[in-house]
């Protein structure tokens, strides 16, 4: 982080005010613009996971319904979308590198 010292420094050395903010003015349009895409794909990812635990829930119900024999209330437990979503991620990712 950029703090009082280092600019000092930099200006005892010469450097000139404005090219010393232009810089921090352009890191941090690159931090917040980098920032700002890592949200997105957090997003995109938590939108999936969401998606994949209403499909198994609703897998679950069906199960449930039409096949009461084979329903056992534990297997809510035993499903995890996000674990879900990585393997189809990791799928598709193998399967384009093909």
């Amino acid at each position: 982080m950029i703090n009082q010292n280092d600019i000092l420094a930099a200006l005892q050395s010469g450097a000139d005010p404005e090219v010393i903010a232009q810089q921090f003015a352009d890191a941090l349009n690159s931090a917040i613009a980098e920032k700002a895409k890592e949200d997105a794909k957090q997003n995109a990812r938590q939108e999936k996971i969401d998606a994949m635990a209403e499909l198994l829930d609703g897998l679950i119900d069906f199960i449930e319904d039409f096949y009461p024999d084979l329903y056992d209330e534990k297997m809510r437990d035993g499903v995890n979308a996000e674990a879900a979503v990585q393997i189809f991620d990791e799928a598709y990712e193998d399967a384009s590198a093909a």
